[in-house]
């Protein structure tokens, strides 16, 4: 199955939520595996992090993570979204 790369933005805050989830809305229309890539990401705020949440549980062909930032994934484990988010296994 090929993938789709959604590179995320450095800043990933509420402001940017709805451009975000109209993005991985049309992603998943798509029906393909979804690399998030979250290498460049510098600051991510909780509306954010459960964005990316309800997305990766809604994902029904999978969703895995390149390179996330440091800021990601001390969030996520702020917050104890590491597993729903699937960091764990990135």
């Amino acid at each position: 199955m090929s993938e789709t790369v959604v590179e995320l933005p450095p800043e990933l805050t509420i402001g940017a939520c709805r451009a975000l989830h109209e993005r991985l809305m049309g992603v998943l229309e798509e029906g393909r595996v979804v690399v998030l890539d979250a290498g460049s990401v510098e600051r991510i705020d909780s509306a954010a992090l459960q964005t990316l949440a309800a997305f990766v549980a809604g994902a029904q062909a999978g969703v895995s993570w390149r390179a996330p930032a440091a800021c990601v994934r001390e969030a996520a484990a702020l917050l104890g979204l590491e597993s729903m988010l699937a960091l764990d296994a990135a």
